[in-house]
């Protein structure tokens, strides 16, 4: 059978450019399926995105597919997802060969648990910035950030361990001399790719899409993990984008108690619809969640955390009944005898 011929299911069991053996399909998005396959000549395990079919005769999705797999390949960060290969076969059938991973996506992870823990969610995010970052200083856009492309997968133990996926739909911005790079015809001013709910304003306008709309789209991110709702929801995705374009987040404060002051400005300074408000950069968001670090005390309560968790817990606990609020680590912690008390991230802030 001819691979023009093949639907989804097909593949299953056969062997794709005589290298690739298809195991699983793992799932299916707006560009292609995705296949657990084997690797046939390194013997190994491959997570492998084919076209689909009925876009395999399209020119601008092909060269869209060609695109994304020669950028991705290009960014080499810890946290961003490994491309290993990509082609085409004889009849025409396009792949791209990534990193393996095991894990949930950030959007599962929420479905799941809900809001996550302030350290866990700062956490998260920061690896996810950096590798933004880093893609932005190889004048790479993502434009399509969501929590879905957000994976969380297991290294060395911690269980948080960010991998961003999918440049699908990402555009080169080489400026030079004031002029935007190759675009391809992919990204032509006036047509709009991105997912609504993260969409930033001038994306929504149809104008020209840089890092400070990225930027934009990973505070809608920060703001869901932390409140568990992103900042605007309507009945239809264009009074969605209305509200991208109209309306203020809702502080927050105002939906989840905890949440310290300076990261609820610092992720609503992202949402900013002024550009000229916005981060600027990559670095410049990081530097503002290295600042809150550092304000809040957060390293402290990670390493008293981690202490802890290090030492044997005693034979018999000692229950003092009068000092229970020194026990409690939700108001301040300690960092040393006679230091100054931190205050603590997990506690609402006053």
């Amino acid at each position: 059978m001819a691979h023009d011929e093949f639907s989804a299911a097909d593949l299953l069991g056969s062997v794709v450019d005589d290298r690739f053996e298809i195991l699983e399909k793992l799932g299916e998005g707006g560009m292609g399926a995705i296949y657990k396959a084997r690797q046939i000549s390194m013997d190994r395990v491959v997570a492998l995105k084919i076209l689909l079919h009925d876009q395999r005769g399209d020119p601008i999705s092909v060269e869209r597919f060609r695109h994304e797999a020669y950028l991705a390949s290009r960014l080499r960060h810890p946290n961003a997802i490994v491309i290993h290969d990509f082609g085409q076969t004889p009849d025409g059938l396009l792949y791209i060969a990534m990193e393996f991973l095991a894990g949930e996506t950030l959007k599962e992870r929420l479905a799941r648990v809900g809001p996550l823990d302030v350290p866990v969610a700062v956490k998260v995010m920061t690896q996810a910035l950096r590798t933004i970052a880093e893609a932005h200083r190889m004048n790479l856009v993502h434009r399509d950030l969501k929590p879905d492309n957000i994976f969380l997968t297991s290294l060395e133990g911690d269980t948080d361990f960010v991998k961003v996926l999918d440049f699908g739909i990402a555009k080169l911005t080489a400026v030079r001399d004031g002029a935007e790079g190759y675009q391809g015809g992919l990204t032509a001013q006036g047509k709009i790719y991105g997912t609504p709910n993260y969409m930033s304003p001038e994306q929504i306008r149809g104008k020209p899409v840089d890092q400070q709309s990225d930027l934009y789209s990973l505070g809608v991110i920060f703001y869901e993990v932390l409140t568990g709702q992103v900042p605007f929801t309507a009945q239809t995705p264009v009074d969605v984008m209305m509200m991208h374009l109209r309306e203020t987040p809702a502080p927050l404060t105002d939906l989840r108690a905890d949440v310290p002051l300076e990261l609820e400005r610092t992720v609503l300074r992202a949402l900013e619809k002024d550009r000229r408000v916005r981060y600027q950069s990559g670095d410049e968001f990081l530097e503002a969640i290295e600042n809150f670090k550092f304000n809040s005390g957060f390293y402290a309560v990670l390493a008293r955390l981690a202490a802890m968790s290090m030492k044997e817990p005693p034979e018999e606990p000692v229950i003092d009944d009068e000092d229970d609020d020194d026990d409690e680590l939700g108001e301040t912690l300690m960092l040393a005898d006679g230091a100054q008390p931190a205050i603590n991230p997990f506690a609402p802030q006053a």
